[in-house]
């Protein structure tokens, strides 16, 4: 058995993103000796952990906490049992004991799933659950109606304690990848800005974060219907492949290149002869930060590229300098000037 684990390998198997490369990569590893019962003792102790943990808590001594005791059943449950096999309980004591593995393996728990902030509102007697993503990571919700939503980084949904009985209708700020199921005599409704997006059972992308003017819509399958809430007049129908912008203040209907399937098993964007200043828009709201841009900077010129959605931002941009001439300045975490 190879005595290196992989933790990246398996965090990102776990969090249903990893790249086709890595996973032939875990695929080899597991390949090798007792690595794959290895792997199935991990991920039990990832579902259990998932299962039973609801709220927030960012305290990574916690997750300590909880993966010890979970080895520690794992421990008692096998002393129960005269035959074992070696290997693993090996394994196991070596774990425990290991505190620099336990820990990576703690924190990598605790900088995914479990940051997302998961809670309970009320408003007028009427119960709400929100869900809202971290800086540079994207958040899957499982929604009653079987619906599933990919948020975003730094996007948040809404939607009543009701949602399913006798409409289905979320509220967004951000940005958020649907796969709605069908159901005829519900239509599904997303309420964000001043807008609805109204359809039965399709897939499509809603970019509209309430920092920013922009309002997109992107269609893959099915038919979506686009109204303003404040102009009657103001609505528009879509097909495949094509999304709603905004022209001022009216939508207008564009081609769509949105790639889904690369977005949701990779987290990878991909953009095609977009403006600079669009894509760096979105990766300053997607990781909550704020861009003094000077004149120099030609926010017009047509990119091409694709990135991580969580990668650092440092990493972004040194990603598109090679697509644009411009140098940058982190002052901190928060404000970053471009030149």
């Amino acid at each position: 058995m190879k005595k290196e684990i992989p933790w990246e390998l398996i965090i990102s198997e776990l969090k249903q993103d990893i790249s086709d490369a890595d996973s032939k990569r875990l695929e080899r590893w597991l390949s090798f000796g007792e690595n794959r019962e290895i792997y199935e003792e991990l991920r039990g102790v990832w579902e259990k952990v998932r299962a039973e943990v609801i709220d927030y808590t960012p305290d990574v001594a916690f997750y300590w906490k909880e993966m010890m005791q979970r080895m520690k059943e794992c421990e008692e449950a096998e002393n129960l049992v005269v035959k074992k096999k070696s290997t693993l309980k090996s394994f196991r004591r070596a774990l425990v004991l290991s505190m620099k593995y336990a820990a990576v393996f703690c924190l990598l728990i605790a900088g995914t799933f479990f940051v997302t902030k998961h809670y309970m509102s009320e408003e007028f007697g009427k119960k709400y659950t929100v869900v809202t993503a971290p800086k540079g990571q994207r958040v899957k919700v499982d929604l009653p109606d079987g619906t599933v939503a990919w948020l975003s980084p730094c996007s948040q949904l809404r939607f009543s304690g009701s949602f399913n009985n006798k409409d289905r209708i979320v509220e967004l700020d951000g940005a958020t990848f649907f796969d709605v199921a069908k159901n005829p005599d519900k239509p599904f409704v997303v309420a964000v800005k001043q807008y609805r997006v109204q359809v039965l059972g399709t897939k499509f992308n809603i970019s509209a974060y309430a920092a920013s003017p922009e309002f997109e819509t992107d269609l893959l399958e099915g038919a979506v219907y686009v109204y303003d809430s404040t102009n009657a007049g103001n609505e528009i129908l879509l097909k495949p492949k094509e999304k709603a912008v905004l022209w001022g203040d009216k939508q207008v209907k564009r081609p769509s290149d949105f790639n889904n399937e690369e977005y949701l098993k990779n987290g990878i964007v991909t953009f095609q002869s977009e403006s600079f200043g669009k894509v760096i828009n979105q990766v300053a709201l997607w990781n909550g930060v704020h861009f003094t841009i000077k004149k120099s900077v030609d926010l017009t010129r047509k990119i091409s590229g694709k990135f991580r959605q969580s990668d650092t931002v440092e990493s972004i941009l040194k990603a598109l300098q090679g697509t644009t001439p411009f140098k940058y300045t982190i002052i901190d975490e928060n404000e970053i000037i471009i030149y």
